[in-house]
């Protein structure tokens, strides 16, 4: 009878236990991924250790995690060629959103991804004002060349911060100056237009005359003059 009684109370404390265990739960998600605004097709979300799947053609993905609620899972997204990966994201958090009112319904939790552009457009213009034929080199290579008008326009692709030096070659203008300016942009991470403009001169002569003053004349001690 004891051994009996035993074995039923150590059930009895395995249904116990077996009952605090926290059950696995569903929770609604969608996960929106874009780039400057539009929507991104084909971008690979992973939650946790597992790939959940890849967005449609208006940038969503939903999903439904399953864990405990408050349970952290680290996020990863891959983007699609031609983008740049969105970096370090924050860990989805498992829990749930309702709609206001009487009827509360479940609403899936929103997480919103950006993959930014892998390149910029960069719009170059070169100004020489009153010399055409002024070959433009970009990064050492010669690019475009001024036109009668002094001007040369330059559609550039670049990554963010890569480099960007800008030369004019002057050799065949040797009685200019200065000679072969050069400047250097910093390309941000958005479009951008920068203008490079360049006067050529030849050289101010150096030899001034300097303006003579009147020597002052000395005057001499001040002697006292007597008024009788």
């Amino acid at each position: 009878m004891r051994v009996t009684l035993a074995l039923a109370g150590l059930a009895a404390l395995a249904a116990t236990a077996c009952d605090e265990t926290p059950a696995v739960e569903r929770f609604p998600y969608r996960f929106e991924v874009r780039s400057e605004g539009a929507p991104v097709e084909g971008a690979q979300v992973s939650v946790g250790a597992s790939a959940v799947g890849a967005t449609d053609a208006t940038g969503a993905l939903e999903v439904d995690l399953q864990g405990q609620e408050g349970r952290q899972l680290p996020l990863a997204v891959e983007c699609p060629d031609g983008m740049r990966e969105p970096g370090a994201l924050r860990p989805v958090v498992l829990q749930r959103m309702r709609a206001l009112g009487d009827q509360a319904s479940l609403r899936r939790v929103r997480v919103e991804v950006e993959c930014p552009p892998r390149t910029r457009d960069v719009a170059l213009l070169v100004r020489v004002r009153g010399h055409e034929d002024v070959p433009v080199l970009v990064n050492g290579l010669e690019r475009a060349r001024t036109d009668p008008s002094g001007l040369a326009h330059l559609a550039l692709r670049l990554e963010p911060h890569a480099p960007l030096e800008v030369t004019l070659s002057t050799e065949h203008l040797p009685d200019l100056l200065p000679r072969n300016p050069a400047r250097s942009f910093d390309v941000p991470d958005h479009d951008e237009l920068f203008v490079f403009d360049q006067v050529l001169a030849p050289p101010v002569a150096s030899g001034r005359r300097r303006r003579r003053h009147p020597a002052r004349r000395d005057a001499g001690p001040q002697v006292p003059i007597r008024i009788e």
